[in-house]
């Protein structure tokens, strides 16, 4: 099977990822199924397509042949995916065509090991390899904000000559077709699918601390805001003393300070269950990093306020390149008291969002189209 003219996405074919982002080429970029192909780095998957698009080995391909395709675009870099990478651009003149999609999950990482180490090197912990490091020190082509990726990798190696294209992430928390359904049934005005008065800790499992959550809980009781709101909590199953901790405080409050708490400990256990839990709350209190395009998800269905820690990578994305109206925070009591205020307009938010994706759905048509 030739790859010759055609838009190459590098990377596992069961990563969700890349499962999104060639849905998202395909049905907001307008681009041709048989015009892009999956290289699988993995050597394992059950079909030869994914979702009428193909997939071929890495090891099935001639290295001369990418030297033919249009671009060539990896899903973020670590070294599960440097070697085939890095064997391309020893092999042939692609740099101008070449992306990489970064994430700031391996940013945050690498971050971490320059400052430990004084540079940027592998370890057993970052998922970095010497491959990687030659792929950073050459690749031309980024797609990620500037606001906070290129202060970060000038940092990490120096380089201030790379390009970075306004396009990360713009797909949704589900595949097209699935987002379309379940949309036109949370997006909506009638009392069934109203957001409730909930505060969402955390788009992951486990993302604050048991001292956080407590301290939250007391802001929100300090400005009078218990029990009208009540709290949502992801947590791992196997990690029990988190809600024996914080269910003990909860028998305190309500034993004690005559105080009820409506805590919810939830288990996600598909991808419709997490975004309902997620777009039925009102309040989304987001991590430092991660979960950007459920973040964007719930920005896009106008479904609540986001808050999330002044200075963090997210807290720079949304507010600096987004441009969305979020609550940055430096304490809970801070969550508390704009909780209070409502000062953001979800609507305003949601048109805001709404452009971006146009926008870069804009900026991905030049390039694979």
């Amino acid at each position: 099977m030739s790859i010759k003219n055609k838009n190459v996405i590098i990377g596992s074919a069961d990563q969700i990822f890349v499962t999104l982002y060639v849905d998202m080429l395909v049905n907001k970029c307008g681009c041709l199924k048989d015009g892009i192909c999956i290289v699988s780095t993995d050597g394992m998957f059950d079909t030869y397509k994914l979702n009428g698009v193909d997939i071929i080995s890495f090891d099935s391909i001639s290295i001369e042949e990418f030297i033919e395709c249009k671009t060539i675009t990896a899903i973020s870099l670590s070294h599960y995916n440097s070697y085939p990478l890095a064997k391309i651009i020893n092999a042939n003149d692609v740099l101008d065509k070449l992306y990489i999609h970064l994430t700031d999950d391996e940013v945050e990482r690498w971050l971490k090991t320059a400052i430990k180490h004084k540079k940027l090197k592998p370890t057993n912990k970052n998922l970095l390899d010497d491959n990687c490091m030659f792929i950073l020190n050459h690749v031309k082509n980024i797609i990620a904000p500037r606001e906070y990726f290129e202060s970060s990798l000038q940092f990490l190696i120096g380089r201030m000559d790379i390009n970075y294209i306004d396009a990360r992430d713009a797909f949704k928390s589900l595949p097209t077709n699935l987002w379309d359904k379940f949309s036109n049934i949370i997006d909506g005005d009638d009392n069934e699918v109203s957001p409730e008065k909930s505060i969402m800790v955390g788009a992951k499992r486990s993302v604050f601390p048991i001292r956080q959550v407590i301290s939250l809980i007391q802001a929100f009781r300090y400005e009078g805001l218990l029990p009208e709101y009540k709290f949502v909590i992801f947590t791992y199953k196997k990690k029990k003393s988190f809600r024996i901790f914080l269910d003990m405080y909860l028998v305190y409050l309500r034993l004690v300070r005559r105080c009820n708490v409506d805590v919810a400990y939830p288990t996600a256990t598909n991808a419709i269950t997490y975004n309902t839990l997620i777009m039925s709350s009102s309040h989304l209190i987001l991590q430092g990093r991660g979960s950007m395009s459920t973040a964007r998800s719930y920005l896009n269905l106008a479904r609540g306020i986001i808050h999330v820690k002044k200075g963090t990578p997210n807290y720079i994305e949304l507010s600096k390149s987004e441009l969305i109206d979020v609550d940055g925070y430096l304490s809970m009591r801070d969550i508390a008291q704009n909780v209070k205020k409502a000062y953001i307009c979800p609507v305003k938010n949601r048109k805001q969002m709404e452009k971006r994706f146009e926008d870069k759905y804009c900026i991905l048509r030049s390039i694979y189209s």
